[in-house]
């Protein structure tokens, strides 16, 4: 029995929880953010550079006491200690023998065969793959060039191009490289400028740390609402209906939410990537991903205060037939407006975003396409907690089967109506809307009112879970063909003229190429060449 002392320590628990993890969120990204500033980075980043000259120094001191003319020596030092460094430690080892090169051990660094006076004129130079900090020594007829790796500079990233410093070095990845002087400037051990850094894009959080910030500050505004519920509780004991309490208490939590989202608070909790509109945008109300989980992780928190505690129409048997139909009648109603906001609501999740939503192998799925996943599983599991709480009070109500079966049928007739009436009528979803309504009418036949019945539970999970795949690959489709109508009208839109030209030159290089009338030898040359 939950007494009101217990709810009162109930109360007490959820007001700490949400003061708690928020200023948790708080301290997390204001200490992270402090970590990188760039006066903080440049300081950081010159003791680094300096405990790396010590390394590499010691590395050709190493290197010295070998014996530099026994080329089985050598070969046995680079193949012991030098084997995995790059991968390992990002340094690469260069011998050269009168200036010529002997002995390397990696080929990531372009180094030169001949070595002259502008092959290492700095002690910081710029590659290909990156900027690498140089120390070398000549040792008799040797010359050993040390080079640590410092931040790649590919010019393209993927998968298997790395871009950022190289993991030894804690500067942030939008920090960037010039060898002139700025305003961050890193220095040599003895002083001697080295490079400068520069921001030319904000500062961002890494993932892993935005997703902590996003669930600390959710998490703290779902306390914050658990703790208004119980405090509901506590002040409306003694008030009548429940469940216009409970109306009012859903009032507030969406002024809470509507203050929250139109003053942007906490700002920091906006400048998480899953708030960037380029993943997703539906209307000034829903502006980005960030907002929808949000937004479906309260609708699953009411839903599921409303299940459980049931604050709901408490209609008895002494009413009369006609009362009781209408009630029914208008429960129905709500569960078919419902379905309808979930499909149109799953649809517009994939139209309004560019969240690939293919699983032919979901553990390569980009991380916004799994918030999309979790955003689907809150609007389905809303929605099983509405239904479920529709069986109670029907069970409640005592309704009967025909009641049920006629205010069930004319459901679906206005739900096929309607959506004809709009130009989007799908069969598929009035059969599934009848499945769910079939399933309903076991819980009404129930004998006993049991919290819940595990088959009619996991058949009712079975049925969302295949409209939701259904409308995911609908939608996508329906996307990808919208993809390539807009591509096929820039195509054929000729204000392009750079395009036109090029396209132009390629098909002329085509109808000339020789291997290729070669290749089409057996068949009509000319009619083939045009097809191409």
């Amino acid at each position: 029995m939950i007494t009101p002392r217990k709810v009162r320590n109930h109360l007490f628990i959820a007001l700490f929880c949400s003061v708690a993890l928020f200023f948790s969120a708080v301290i997390i990204s204001a200490a992270f953010k402090n970590y990188f500033t760039p006066q903080n980075v440049a300081g950081r980043l010159t003791r680094e550079i300096a405990a790396s000259c010590q390394e590499l120094d010691a590395e050709i001191d190493k290197l010295a006491s070998v014996n530099l003319e026994d080329n089985s020596s050598w070969y046995h030092v680079f193949n012991k200690k030098f084997r995995n460094a790059f991968s390992d430690r990002g340094i690469e080892i260069l011998v050269y023998k009168n200036d010529s090169l002997r002995f390397w051990t990696s080929n990531v660094f372009a180094a030169p065969v001949m070595r002259d006076s502008q092959n290492f004129p700095t002690e910081v130079i710029r590659t290909g793959s990156g900027y690498y900090l140089v120390r070398q020594k000549q040792i008799r007829n040797f010359h050993v060039v040390a080079l640590q790796l410092i931040r790649y500079d590919y010019r393209y990233v993927n998968d298997y191009l790395p871009n950022g410093f190289y993991k030894k070095f804690s500067a942030p990845a939008n920090a960037t490289i010039t060898l002139s002087r700025g305003n961050y400037e890193i220095l040599n051990p003895d002083g001697k400028f080295l490079f400068s850094l520069m921001y030319e894009q904000p500062f961002e959080l890494a993932i892993w740390l935005q997703y902590l910030v996003f669930a600390l500050y959710v998490s703290s505004f779902l306390f914050l609402i658990s703790a208004l519920f119980l405090l509901y509780i506590i002040v409306s004991k003694d008030i009548r209906p429940k469940w216009m309490v409970f109306i009012a208490f859903i009032l507030d939590v969406i002024i809470l939410r509507a203050l929250q989202f139109y003053f942007r608070f906490p700002a920091d909790l906006y400048q998480v990537t899953l708030f960037n509109p380029a993943y997703f945008a539906s209307s000034d109300l829903l502006p980005s991903l960030g907002d929808f989980l949000i937004n479906s992780l309260i609708g699953v928190q009411l839903t599921f205060l409303a299940y459980k505690y049931q604050f709901s129409l408490r209609i008895g048997s002494q009413i009369s037939a006609f009362k009781k139909q209408i009630a029914v009648s208008v429960s129905i109603l709500l569960l078919v407006v419902l379905y309808y906001l979930l499909t149109e609501t799953i649809k517009g999740l994939v139209i309004n975003s560019s969240i690939s939503f293919r699983f032919e192998n979901i553990l390569s799925l980009p991380h916004i396409s799994h918030t999309g996943m979790l955003i689907i599983g809150c609007l389905l599991f809303g929605f099983l907690l509405i239904f479920e709480l529709a069986g109670k009070l029907f069970f409640r109500w005592s309704v009967d089967r025909l009641t049920f079966v006629v205010a069930a049928i004319s459901g679906l007739i206005l739900h096929g109506a309607f959506t004809f009436m709009l130009g989007n009528f799908d069969p598929l979803a009035s059969l599934f809307l009848l499945i769910l309504f079939a399933i309903l009418l076991f819980k009404i036949n129930e004998k006993t009112n049991v919290t819940y019945q595990v088959s009619r539970v996991i058949l009712l999970v079975i049925v969302l879970s295949v409209l939701a795949t259904n409308l995911l690959n609908r939608s996508e489709t329906l996307r990808e063909h919208q993809k390539r109508s807009l591509l096929a009208s820039h195509l054929s839109d000729a204000r392009d003229n750079l395009a036109e030209y090029f396209y132009n030159e390629a098909a002329k290089s085509i109808r000339s190429d020789n291997k290729l009338k070669t290749l089409f030898k057996g068949d009509d040359t000319d009619s083939t060449m045009n097809e191409i």
